[in-house]
């Protein structure tokens, strides 16, 4: 697996994205998408090979059965419309918290669009804390938590808050 550099720009992003090879060798490399995974039918190794006339013009190529797939079958991006390319892309603006309006004008995508890969990141980072949680001290180590209240006034200002209150 390739390593990221400690700090990632869209400088990088645009580098690692500059073709749809470039882009698979990207989601290859960090291992979103498969180099060779074996042949439904047969049970060889599937090669990549181009397929011009798809949004994502390559699939994995079977040569003992010719055996065809999509690179994106059995990954987070099978149910996706979009590019490699924007998939690295709206990733990185998840990553960096970008507003949803910015990322639209950015990548031209649909609100709905943006809206549902943002649902998607959160939901696997949701999914990944849920089934690998992490230990907060240990034996004779002391962990020190903190409670907050939040809260929204705005212009309520002087009304009792009750039920807005959520504390964390």
């Amino acid at each position: 697996m390739a390593n990221l550099p400690d700090k990632i720009t869209i400088r990088n992003i645009a580098e690692w994205t500059v073709t749809d090879a470039s882009s698979l060798q990207f989601l290859q490399d960090h291992q979103l998408i498969s180099t060779n995974p074996a042949c439904h039918r047969c049970n060889a190794n599937m090669f990549v090979v181009a397929d011009n006339g798809r949004k994502v013009p390559f699939v994995f190529r079977c040569h003992t059965c010719k055996a065809k797939r999509s690179v994106l079958t059995d990954t987070f991006y099978s149910q996706s419309h979009l590019t490699l390319s924007e998939q690295i892309h709206l990733a990185y603006y998840w990553a960096s918290q970008t507003p949803v309006s910015v990322s639209e004008v950015h990548l031209d995508l649909s609100q709905h669009t943006v809206i549902d890969h943002y649902n998607f990141y959160r939901d696997i980072c949701s999914w990944k804390m849920l089934n690998n949680p992490i230990t907060l001290g240990g034996i004779g180590v002391r962990v020190k938590i903190d409670e907050s209240a939040m809260y929204k006034a705005k212009y309520h200002v002087g009304h009792a808050l009750g039920h807005q209150t959520q504390w964390v």
